[in-house]
């Protein structure tokens, strides 16, 4: 009865896609039955190609991609043990693991609220730099203490730096990218940051387990913080 319970908001949810799906289809407009099927858009794949040549070409958008990437690996690194640091480290139960969350989602709301008025008087370039700063901080943070109070600040200030991050790698693909080319290649840096999360979380795993969990994460921070000095003047400069 325990197992059906806890399987109740996955069968919930995949059954919420399912009816949206068929919504979706009802909406569709209905073609009649001798009308021929249209092949595929003509030169789909040459624009395809267009969007990545375009990417690979340009060393601005290349630079943010990599950059973000590297935020994402190591922010994927991190979560993907936090619950077993949480109750093994800081020795909290499970419902304080799920207040520690909401802290940190309270700081990634607060900032997400305040960040127009801070890219109104920072550039884009220092804005994310500082974010990935902030962030890497905040795992040395929670590599060090074993305070919840201070595991809990830690937390706000990383979830505030992962949104403040978030919505300037926004700005940035608008700034930097032509619009009839911004689909195609905002696809193509998606792929980078998106690729590197399972990258990230299972190279996570692998090194808590070898080396243990605070270990990870003072690794995680030190990446970040080393890539953020590393790139830092690259990205100033080029954007």
């Amino acid at each position: 009865a325990a197992a059906a319970a806890l399987s109740l908001p996955f069968v919930f949810d995949g059954a919420t896609f399912a009816l949206s799906a068929g919504v979706i289809l009802l909406m569709l407009p209905r073609r009649a039955t001798t009308a021929a099927a249209p092949g595929p858009p003509a030169g789909m794949r040459a624009e395809v190609v267009e969007g990545l040549r375009w990417f690979v070409s340009d060393p601005a958008v290349r630079l943010v991609a990599g950059f973000i990437a590297v935020l994402a690996f190591c922010q994927a690194a991190v979560f993907s043990v936090l619950v077993l640091w949480a109750e093994r480290d800081l020795h909290v139960s499970r419902a304080g693991y799920g207040l520690l969350l909401t802290v940190a989602a309270v700081g990634t709301v607060g900032a997400a609220m305040l960040t127009g008025r801070v890219m109104d008087r920072f550039s884009p370039a220092r804005l994310v730099l500082a974010a990935g700063a902030v962030a890497a901080g905040a795992y040395v943070v929670l590599g060090l203490t074993h305070s919840v109070v201070l595991a809990g600040a830690a937390l706000v200030c990383e979830g505030a730096a992962v949104s403040w991050g978030n919505v300037v790698s926004f700005a940035l693909r608008q700034m930097l990218i032509p619009a009839e080319l911004l689909g195609r290649v905002g696809n193509a840096m998606r792929m980078c940051i998106y690729g590197a999360m399972p990258l990230g979380a299972a190279t996570g795993g692998l090194l808590a387990h070898s080396a243990g969990l605070r270990a990870m994460l003072l690794a995680a921070g030190a990446l970040q913080l080393g890539v953020v000095g590393l790139l830092g003047r690259p990205l100033v400069r080029a954007l």
